[in-house]
C-alpha cells in the first residue's frame, strides 16, 4: 500500500493562487508544510496541471488582480525564471480547462468597449441635456405632481429634493438630488460666492458636483458600464446610444428618447 502523500482539493487550491501569484516551489511548499521534492513530484506528473486548475470552479475565484498576473505573459522583475514558466504552463491548464470562460470574458469585454465608447460620445451628453432641462423645465415626476411653474418647482426641491427621470448610470447620474444639494445649486445660480456657500451649507457648487463620488466609482462607470447601477432603458451599443442622443436633441424626454433607441 502507498504511502505517497496525494494532494487534497484544498492543497490543489492553494497551489494554483501561490502559481498565480508568481510564488517559487519552495515557497509553495512552505506554505503547504509540505516538503519541496512531494511539490517538485507533483508538478513533473503529466496533467497535473490540468489538476491543479480543475480544483477551481473558476478562474474568478483567483480575483481579478491575481488572474490578470497569471495570463500576463511578461516576466516580473522578482519572478524566478522556473516560477516564470510555470505560471505559463499554468496559464494554459486553466486556459484549457475553462475556455467557455475565457470565450465569454472577451465577449464580455468587448461589450463593455463599446457602451464605454457610446456613453461617453452619446450618452453623457444626451443626459448632461436632460438633467439641464429637466432643471430648468421640470422633470417627469415633478410634473405629473402638477409643478407647472419654477416657483412650485423651487419650493417643492427645498422640501424634498428632486427626482430625475432615469433610475441611474453609476454614480454620475443618481436618480435622485437631495433638498440640500438643490439648496446649494440655487444659492451657485443666485450669485452666492462658494466662501458664502461653505458658510451657510459646509460645502460649495463645485465641491458637490465634483465630489459626488469617489474616483473608484468613477473608474467603474467610465470603464466598466454595465456593471454599475444602469437605468435598463438606458441603451448600450454605439447606434442605439447615437439614436439616443439624436431623440434628445429633438426635444425627446427621456422615456421617449430610450423608446427611439429601441427603435420604438
Amino acid at each position: 500500500m502507498s504511502n505517497v502523500h496525494e494532494p487534497t482539493r484544498k492543497e490543489l487550491q492553494a497551489i494554483a493562487h501561490g502559481i498565480a501569484a508568481g510564488q517559487s516551489i519552495i515557497d509553495i511548499a512552505a506554505s503547504l508544510w509540505i516538503d519541496r521534492s512531494t511539490l517538485s513530484g507533483w508538478v513533473k506528473r503529466d496533467g497535473f496541471l490540468v489538476q491543479v486548475a480543475k480544483s477551481l470552479d473558476t478562474p474568478a475565484d483567483f480575483g481579478s488582480e491575481r488572474l490578470e498576473n497569471l495570463l500576463d505573459e511578461g516576466r516580473k522583475a522578482w519572478e524566478r525564471k522556473s516560477s516564470y514558466r510555470l505560471r505559463l504552463d499554468f496559464a494554459d491548464a486553466v486556459r484549457t480547462t475553462f475556455s467557455d470562460f475565457f470565450a465569454s470574458t472577451v465577449a464580455d469585454e468587448k461589450r463593455q468597449a463599446e457602451c464605454a465608447r457610446a456613453d461617453q460620445e452619446f450618452t453623457i451628453e444626451a443626459l448632461l441635456i436632460l438633467e439641464d432641462r429637466g432643471w430648468t423645465q421640470g422633470t417627469a415626476d415633478e410634473l405629473a405632481r402638477g409643478l407647472k411653474t419654477a416657483k412650485q418647482r423651487r419650493d417643492y426641491r427645498l422640501r424634498h429634493g428632486l427626482k430625475w427621470d432615469w433610475t441611474g448610470l453609476g454614480c454620475s447620474y443618481t436618480n435622485r438630488w437631495s433638498a440640500k444639494k438643490c439648496r446649494i445649486r440655487y444659492a451657485d445660480e443666485e450669485g452666492m460666492d462658494f466662501i458664502e456657500q461653505r458658510q451657510r451649507f459646509g460645502t460649495d457648487w463645485l465641491e458637490v458636483f465634483c465630489n459626488d463620488a469617489s474616483d473608484e466609482e468613477l473608474e467603474a462607470t467610465n470603464e466598466r458600464p454595465l456593471d454599475v447601477r444602469r437605468d435598463p432603458r438606458l441603451p448600450v451599443t454605439v447606434r442605439a446610444e447615437e439614436a439616443f442622443l439624436r431623440a434628445v436633441k429633438a426635444g425627446a424626454d427621456f422615456a421617449e428618447a430610450a423608446r427611439a433607441a429601441k427603435g420604438e
